[in-house]
């Protein structure tokens, strides 16, 4: 009887406790109505980057629609307008770089192809869009088109920049109007450039469907070379701070892999150190194996992977979520709080990108459309007095 009788019990004594009190009428008029526009509008920062000397910071800002670059310069960090696209035409602006003076920030506008070489013209502009790699003076003025292709590659020396046009590498002066011209002729899709620290080689992936290779172009002999082929795929290489060694991942060729379900093991990706001068490649951590063993990457535009180099050479990673070797510490690097525009225009957070302190990588798929790019950098940094222990290479395209 007692548990028959609980049920209308509880009901009782709910239904006789007093009601919230409703909201004056007067109150509910005086909050403004949310508009469709209003939330489209909202205003969006993205792809914030840090000037090589000078303490600058450069990043995309989207108002209304409308995307341009904005910089903001010590003391004050007061932001302010760079480029001047004034309409909401979907073009999207992505792979902001320096040059090494900080005088010019380069970037690509414009969205990536379809299957049928179409860029994206959502506003149906009659003339058409395209997507091109354009350079725009830090003080202002009218952009320069570099040409057509997406994620630049700025080169250390500042004299040119490197591009992906349709899967292949191209490049140009950054001093002149000299038209751009193709510097790799290579099988597969090319991405993921990275100069050498002292810009004199040129790092990439080459994606061949079922495998890929990381490749570097020797701009003074104008050869190239695939380090340490393999049927795998291997992406997102780094140099070395002497720029005599390139890491890079390793993700071992799978069959069978049903589209649409959890991939939680396979066979465990790597992390290997190859030299540039033989091409020789050694592994210098590997997953272990069962579950954690399939290659996954942080889910999210914006979301990155990093993996550790150290400051002094290539110092030997170690597992996700474990300790750093004894005398290193990570350390999470953020914009200057009193970055300011006076509106809600506020720099985003911050971008992953090589640093000389170390580090290190991060994803960047590549395909024009979606290379905006994580918003966040992590350095690993020897602890004075330690010695990071440094990785040899001993010892493999179509």
């Amino acid at each position: 009887m007692t548990g028959k009788l609980r049920l209308p019990a509880v009901l009782a004594v709910v239904l006789a406790a007093p009601a919230a009190p409703a909201a004056p009428a007067a109150l509910v008029g005086q909050q403004p109505a949310i508009t469709l526009e209003q939330v489209m509008s909202a205003p969006f920062p993205d792809e914030l980057v840090a000037a090589p000397t000078g303490g600058a910071l450069a990043w995309v800002f989207d108002a209304r629609g409308a995307r341009n670059i904005w910089v903001a310069t010590p003391p004050d960090y007061r932001g302010r307008q760079v480029t001047a696209y004034a309409e909401d035409d979907g073009q999207e602006i992505a792979g902001v770089e320096w040059t090494p003076d900080a005088k010019t920030i380069v970037y690509g506008r414009g969205g990536g192809a379809n299957s049928r070489g179409e860029y994206p013209n959502p506003t149906s502009v009659a003339a058409g869009v395209e997507q091109a790699v354009w350079a725009s003076a830090v003080t202002g003025g009218t952009p320069r088109k570099i040409g057509e292709g997406h994620s630049p590659a700025v080169s250390p020396k500042g004299d040119r920049v490197a591009f992906i046009r349709k899967g292949q590498i191209w490049w140009a002066a950054l001093g002149d109007t000299t038209p751009a011209e193709q510097l790799v002729h290579s099988r597969g899709t090319a991405s993921t450039l990275r100069w050498s620290p002292e810009g004199s080689k040129l790092a990439f992936v080459s994606d061949r469907d079922d495998h890929g290779f990381v490749g570097v172009y020797d701009v003074a002999t104008k050869s190239l070379r695939y380090l340490d082929p393999s049927v795998d795929s291997d992406d997102e290489p780094i140099w070395s701070p002497d720029g005599k060694k390139v890491a890079y991942l390793r993700i071992p060729a799978s069959v069978g892999v049903v589209p649409f379900t959890p991939r939680r093991a396979a066979q465990p990706w790597s992390i290997r150190v190859a030299d540039v001068a033989s091409g020789d490649g050694r592994e210098v951590w590997r997953a272990d194996s069962g579950r954690g063993s399939a290659f996954r990457g942080i889910v999210g535009r914006q979301a990155p992977r990093c993996a550790r180099v150290a400051r002094r050479g290539l110092s030997r990673p170690r597992a996700p979520r474990r300790q750093l070797p004894p005398g290193h510490h990570t350390e999470r690097l953020r914009a200057p709080r009193e970055v300011s525009s006076g509106d809600p225009r506020q720099p985003p957070d911050h971008r992953c990108s090589p640093v000389g302190a170390g580090l290190l990588r991060r994803h960047d798929p590549q395909t024009g459309s979606h290379s905006s790019d994580p918003l966040c950098r992590a350095s690993v940094r020897a602890a004075p007095g330690s010695d990071p222990k440094a990785v040899e290479s001993d010892s493999g395209p179509n």
